[in-house]
């Protein structure tokens, strides 16, 4: 990760808000690696700003990058039932069920 810092562009986190922010999410980070994250989120919002800043003036909002209808495959069954040949095989099944042991007391 690399936290190159550029004195045009103010970071938008500081330290004590990536501090607070790891906290929240529960994890755990060196100084370095808050130093780093703190560029990271601050690059991240000021490219929000700047794309806060285009004119979509007359851009119609996109529904669907695709404007093509889906073909979709006919919903038919394809393959005939094998439960009864799967529990043959099965460690531990009987009457259409399988057995399995019991995890949760």
């Amino acid at each position: 990760m690399s936290t190159t810092t550029n004195p045009s562009k103010p970071n938008l986190i500081d330290l004590a808000e990536a501090r607070k922010i790891a906290a929240l999410a529960k994890l755990k980070f060196s100084d370095d690696e808050l130093k780093a994250m703190a560029q990271s989120m601050s690059d991240i919002l000021q490219l929000m700003r700047a794309l806060d800043e285009v004119d979509t003036t007359g851009v119609e909002p996109l529904l669907n990058p695709v404007d093509q209808v889906q073909r979709l495959r006919a919903d038919k069954v394809t393959e005939a039932p094998q439960q009864e040949s799967l529990q043959t095989i099965a460690p531990d099944a009987g009457d259409g069920y399988y057995r399995v042991p019991r995890v949760i007391d």
